[in-house]
């Protein structure tokens, strides 16, 4: 009996639906990948921070009044009254010295609040010299009343008239000598005032911030200047955990700054942070230099650390280096004949901005991952991308 062909194709049809795929292996995962190469490097390595002053003061009048002016600064070349305006307006940026005047107060009514407290105080002096005058009558009148009514010519009720006279005249100049120096105070705290609505600046630096124009009504204790010190400036910056036992305090270490092309500054190692910062994991490092007129707070500053020459070495992008699996220093991975990859524990001597420069643990011609090392794995396959 002849089957029909129909039969035997279901199971063929049944089979070929159940069967599973072999199963993909997954694709190797896409790095890019860079011959190492020897570079000239600096063996100075430089950290760049910016220069600070080593105090600001901010200067406030004592006293609320209105400003009359403010300090004045002599225009460079400007010598006589012949050249045109020899001075201009305080500004900040402007150089002061200790003693300079940086505002004035209207001292019109001041002074005349000086010459009231003047006035009130010779007065009640006056009155003190005649209550004195009093109280020295008072006193010789009771003197001799005492003693008539010692041998018997004098009431007692008279008695009582020059004792109770001689206690007045005591209170009163008492009373008149509280007078006076209260008044006395009144005068030292006018003069006071007066000296104070005059602000100079306490020390040689730099004016930071200057806050009043002529005209403006200031009350007391309120900033109106900032005066920085500029005598001796500081930088800070970050050092990383294979630099910072380099640094040692006190020691010498020069200073570059972009205001000044081609000046090499000398400086001293005034601080060394004892712990790292949590998050850039570097030690602050403070330098301290001498001020001078052509520096000024704010300028980029670069500390050269180390020795000046020069030295070929290996340099890897940052993206490159990752720590070891164990956490014990850092490492990369080298890109093995077989497409897989292996770690390479390296050394880490200086870090250049986004680069890497590596002191032991790589030769010149080894392959490494630069750009997806982050996620490999020693031991994988990967597949190299241009």
């Amino acid at each position: 009996m002849n089957s029909s062909p129909l039969l035997w194709a279901a199971p063929l049809v049944f089979f070929a639906t159940c069967a599973k795929p072999p199963p993909t292996a997954a694709p190797p995962r896409a790095v890019r990948v860079a011959t190492v190469t020897l570079r000239p490097v600096a063996q100075s390595a430089r950290y760049s921070g910016v220069l600070e002053s080593r105090a600001q003061l901010d200067l406030a009048f004592r006293v609320p009044g209105r400003v009359a002016s403010v300090g004045q600064v002599r225009l460079s070349g400007a010598i006589g009254p012949s050249s045109g305006a020899t001075t201009r307006a305080l500004q900040e940026g402007d150089v002061v010295k200790a003693g300079d005047v940086l505002a004035t107060l209207d001292l019109d009514d001041l002074r005349r609040q000086r010459s009231a407290s003047a006035a009130g105080a010779a007065s009640t002096a006056a009155q003190v010299r005649t209550a004195r005058t009093s109280l020295a009558q008072a006193e010789r009148e009771v003197a001799r009343a005492r003693k008539v009514f010692a041998n018997g010519d004098l009431a007692q009720a008279e008695l009582d008239r020059a004792e109770a006279a001689f206690a007045a005249a005591g209170s009163s100049l008492a009373s008149i000598e509280a007078q006076h120096q209260s008044r006395i105070s009144q005068l030292a705290l006018s003069q006071s005032s007066l000296t104070d609505a005059t602000l100079r600046s306490p020390i040689d630096g730099v004016v930071s911030r200057k806050n009043v124009d002529p005209g403006e009504l200031v009350p007391p204790n309120v900033p109106v200047f900032s005066v920085v010190d500029v005598s001796e400036l500081r930088v800070v910056f970050g050092v990383p955990d294979t630099r910072v036992n380099l640094v040692r305090l006190g020691a010498p270490v020069t200073v570059v700054v972009e205001a000044l092309p081609g000046r090499r500054l000398p400086a001293t190692v005034s601080k060394v942070a004892p712990t790292a910062d949590p998050a850039l994991r570097t030690y602050a490092v403070e330098l301290r230099l001498e001020g001078t007129s052509e520096l000024r707070p704010g300028m980029t500053a670069t500390a050269l650390l180390g020795d000046e020459g020069q030295q070929d070495a290996p340099v890897l992008p940052l993206s490159a280096v990752v720590r070891h699996p164990d956490g014990a220093g850092y490492v990369v991975f080298g890109l093995k004949s077989d497409s897989t990859v292996e770690l390479l524990p390296i050394e880490v001597a200086d870090l250049l901005e986004n680069d890497v420069v590596v002191a032991s643990g790589l030769t010149a011609g080894s392959r490494v991952v630069v750009d997806g090392a982050q996620f490999l794995r020693a031991g994988e396959r990967v597949g190299v991308v241009p």
